[in-house]
Parts: C-alpha cells; sequence; structure tokens
C-alpha cells in the first residue's frame, strides 16, 4: 500500500496532522512506539490518583465560541475542586478558520477573563494559560 506520508509518532502533532491529512483525503502510515496515541498530552483518568506520588491537573481548550462563564461552568462539573493538585490549564490556540481569521482581541479576552475569574474562585490558583505567539 502506498501512502502520503509516513508519520513517526503519534503525539500531539503527529495526531492532529494525519487527523487533518486524512479529512483531506491524504493516506498516512502512522508509526508509534508507546502503547497510546497523544505524546505528552495523553491523559488518563486514574482513580486512587492521591495514593500515588503524581500531581493530578486538568485542562480545558478554549472555545471562541461560548462565553467564559458557560465553560468555566463546564469544567468546573467535570473537575472536583478535590481532584487536582495544579492550577487549572486553559489552551488558547487558534483552530479552524480562526487560523486564518483571528478572533477580535477584545472577544478573547472577555471570554479568558470571565473564565479565569470563575475558575480562581473555585479552585484558589489562577489558571496557567498556555498559548502561543499567533494566539
Amino acid at each position: 500500500m502506498e501512502y502520503d506520508y509516513l508519520i513517526v509518532g503519534a503525539g500531539l502533532f503527529g495526531a492532529v496532522f494525519a487527523h487533518e491529512m486524512t479529512k483531506i483525503g491524504k493516506k498516512c502510515l502512522v508509526i508509534e512506539k508507546r502503547s497510546h496515541i497523544g505524546g505528552n498530552v495523553y491523559t488518563e483518568n486514574i482513580e486512587n490518583i492521591k495514593e500515588t506520588d503524581l500531581a493530578a491537573g486538568a485542562y480545558h481548550f478554549l472555545s471562541f465560541e461560548s462565553d467564559g462563564k458557560s465553560q468555566a461552568e463546564n469544567f468546573i462539573s467535570s473537575v472536583e475542586r478535590e481532584s487536582i493538585d495544579l492550577p487549572p490549564v486553559i489552551d488558547l490556540e487558534l483552530y479552524g478558520d480562526y487560523r486564518k481569521n483571528p478572533p477580535p482581541t477584545a472577544k478573547v479576552r472577555k471570554i479568558l477573563d470571565e473564565m479565569i475569574k470563575e475558575l480562581y474562585v473555585e479552585y484558589g490558583k489562577y489558571p496557567i494559560i498556555y498559548t502561543n505567539r499567533r494566539a
């Protein structure tokens, strides 16, 4: 069988790249040595994590389609205060059509400010903002 792309590693970039290429009809072969995809972004819901020496955390991919308060409420309903040791993480990246047409800065700031406020009230920690220069 012939492939358009050979992707070594199914970490975040490899997995997303393969997904995006197959959506446009390209054939991809992905080679991964681990037993899971996602690389260091891999998550597992581990019961009894508090009994290990691992610090538990939670991550949210910010959407530009809904307000920050409702996103925070969704996060809070999914992540109990006692279940995480680390500050919440908000991933702020451009996605889809926003890559070519980023949302207005004021809109993003409003969404972020609302979400940060709600998360701080719930968890008593300011969230970590994970982003890049484009976002």
